[in-house]
């Protein structure tokens, strides 16, 4: 994890803004570094192994709202362990096939940005890893957050007003889904689903049936969508418009610091939402326990 974050952080925003998506490219650096160290590789042999990869990491935004999105992480995890034992085998690879001339950062619309390895080792970039709250794109997430607390009924609302950073409006801004997939890229519908009350946090509440559901689109289709370059990124701001012209503001920031117990209530619940109360309990238990048997034992089934 340590390893992706770090690759990331030197290939820079220009990287996902070009159109890859880092989950499976960066996802890959790091699967290989997990897989050589699980075989037992030499210092020389990862280092091959790496510079396999960086012939195969691979995987686009363009699969958004698509099955071959989810896919992404498994060909991240899939390029990682095969260039791992390739490595193992012998397979030689240039070793500087990162960030030699024609290599993956300067093919790939890398900045190079060197710093990114500074403290490695000493210092944990992971610690910093945000939670998904919510089964759909990140970039929705301080909007629903934003509307968690919102009860009101949907036949009251008038009008919603998204405001968002300007880069998400190419993420997930699909206006009018008409799959499950592409639901968890929509601004529009995924407002709506949190203000009629479904459980987002659920892999199943995403469905074709959702997105084509004649409740909920009739409510996304009084939801605006606003690119604000004031926000930044992590921000959002809302306002709900009420039939009777009241108006209900919130604003939500995904940066905030967050308390231990609080993280601790989301994660159960988002738990409990896809494995159900009684599995993601004992789940929850075997952690807290350090119970790494238990744990095992339970995801098993």
């Amino acid at each position: 994890v340590e390893g992706s974050i770090r690759v990331g952080v030197w290939l820079g925003r220009s990287h996902y803004q070009a159109g890859f998506h880092q989950t499976a490219t960066v996802g890959a650096f790091g699967a290989t570094m997990a897989a050589s160290r699980l075989l037992g590789l030499t210092r020389a042999q990862t280092v091959q192994a790496l510079g396999l990869v960086s012939t195969r990491a691979s995987g686009l935004k363009s699969q958004f709202g698509t099955m071959g999105k989810p896919l992404n992480a498994g060909i991240a995890a899939a390029n990682g362990v095969e260039a791992a034992l390739l490595a193992a085998s012998g397979f030689i690879a240039n070793p500087d096939g990162m960030d030699t001339a024609q290599g993956f950062g300067p093919t790939h619309h890398g900045e190079g940005r060197m710093q990114a390895f500074d403290g490695l080792g000493r210092e944990w970039s992971f610690e910093a890893i945000s939670h998904k709250f919510h089964a759909c794109c990140h970039g929705l997430h301080a909007m629903l957050d934003a509307l968690s607390d919102v009860d009101v009924a949907p036949a009251d609302v008038s009008a919603v007003a998204i405001r968002t950073h300007p880069r998400w409006l190419s993420v997930c801004n699909i206006a009018e889904p008409t799959s499950g997939l592409e639901a968890k890229f929509s601004y529009r519908l995924t407002a709506a689903m949190a203000l009629c009350g479904v459980d987002t946090g659920a892999v199943a509440s995403f469905t074709d049936a959702a997105a084509c559901d004649p409740a909920l689109t009739r409510l996304r289709d009084r939801v605006r969508v606003i690119a604000d370059p004031e926000l930044s990124e992590t921000q959002t701001r809302v306002e709900v418009t009420l039939l009777s012209g009241d108006r209900i503001e919130r604003a939500d920031d995904l940066a905030a610091p967050i308390s231990l117990a609080d993280r601790g209530a989301k994660l159960r619940g988002k738990a409990a939402s896809l494995l159900g109360a009684s599995r993601s309990e004992k789940v929850a238990r075997a952690v807290e326990a350090d119970d790494l048997a238990a744990l095992l034992a339970e995801l098993a089934g």
